[in-house]
């Protein structure tokens, strides 16, 4: 593993203390050094582990992300989805082809199924109580030669 350097290692802004501080006092806040690491190379993916420090340590970061039954029209030609349902929730230690973005203190990953893209899935999550939380979840299961994703998770969008 290669270690990121220090241009590539984004300082996490301060972010409010954890539920359950008192009310009636201000809310305390820390800073974070988020870390990453190139662990993995192929043809058209990379994987990146991720590391957080600050006042409780260093810690190796998880990722939750959804675990998906794809069901399609025809299981040898897999062009048409017929369904794609969540069955549970893993987490990842590394994230593929993935980016931080300090305005938005997000996390996003491109995961190509294909070299040419057009079957993936995506995802980000946001930095809130110390840790990154999966608010955005794409698949496009059908290689048919078009981007085309679903989104399977969406906590981003008013209710």
């Amino acid at each position: 593993m290669d270690p990121a350097t220090s241009s590539d290692v984004p300082q996490v802004p301060a972010v409010p203390a954890p539920q359950g501080a008192q009310a009636t006092a201000p809310e305390a806040e820390h800073e974070a050094k988020l870390f990453s690491f190139n662990c993995s190379q192929g043809a058209y993916n990379f994987g990146q582990v991720y590391f957080l420090a600050d006042e409780l340590g260093i810690r190796q970061l998880q990722f939750a992300e959804p675990e998906l039954d794809i069901q399609y029209n025809d299981p040898d030609d897999q062009k048409r989805v017929k369904s794609i349902n969540i069955i549970g929730y893993t987490a990842s230690d590394q994230l593929i082809n993935s980016e931080y973005d300090p305005k938005e203190k997000a996390l996003t990953s491109l995961d190509k199924w294909r070299g040419i893209g057009d079957s993936s899935d995506s995802g980000k999550w946001i930095f809130r109580g110390g840790t990154f939380t999966l608010v955005h979840y794409e698949v496009d299961p059908t290689e048919d030669e078009e981007e085309n994703p679903q989104t399977v998770v969406d906590f981003e969008a008013a209710p």
